[in-house]
């Protein structure tokens, strides 16, 4: 059963990438009084705005990151000291950090995600894919595998770099914990389990 290939239009040869809108002026005007197309060009010009900044973030990130601007407040990561100053949830925050870090191993991702040929879903998802264990196939296929993102949904492209990652790593998925999983159950103050 193959993957049914939903066309990514801002990523097709044929559509030039969303271009950033005036985030603020935008801001300023009602949509209730916008017409559909405008509605159509604002939600677009959004999408340009956030590839240009999510790529420019993932840039500045993942040179934070190299050079441990986390020490300087005590932080054990950048994750942590990110999540903690600015509010936001750590584990979106690693995974950010991890994409970051990554994208330097994955030029040709890092280069479209810069020309906002790509969301940062693409970039996120195929940087998951990277490991020690497929990371000579992925040096060799990662032309292949940014041509797809261009042309895919993210969704669809999950499931194409997961079939990738398949046969790049024979192997399979690293083992988990070969600890045994606790169950304990206790009398509770009304008799039961």
């Amino acid at each position: 059963m193959g993957c049914i290939e939903h066309t990514f239009p801002f990523g097709h040869p044929d559509h030039d990438a969303p271009a950033p809108t005036d985030v603020a002026a935008l801001a300023a005007v009602d949509p209730a009084a916008m017409s559909l197309d405008q509605l159509d060009a604002a939600l677009d010009g959004f999408e340009g705005s956030r590839r240009e900044l999510e790529a420019a973030e993932l840039a500045v990130l993942a040179e934070y990151e190299r050079r441990g601007g986390h020490r300087r407040s005590g932080s054990v990561s950048p994750a942590t000291e990110l999540a903690h100053r600015h509010g936001r949830e750590r584990r979106e925050v690693r995974a950010r950090v991890s994409t970051a870090q990554k994208l330097r191993r994955l030029p040709q991702m890092a280069e479209a995600l810069a020309a906002r040929t790509v969301t940062v879903d693409h970039a996120r998802i195929l940087a998951r894919a990277l490991t020690e264990r497929t990371a000579e196939a992925m040096a060799r296929d990662e032309a292949m595998l940014v041509r797809l993102a261009r042309r895919l949904g993210a969704d669809d492209y999950r499931k194409a770099v997961r079939h990738w990652s398949r046969h790049a790593d024979a192997d399979g998925p690293e083992p988990a914990d070969e600890t045994p999983s606790e169950w304990h159950l206790s009398t509770g103050l009304d008799g039961v389990g």
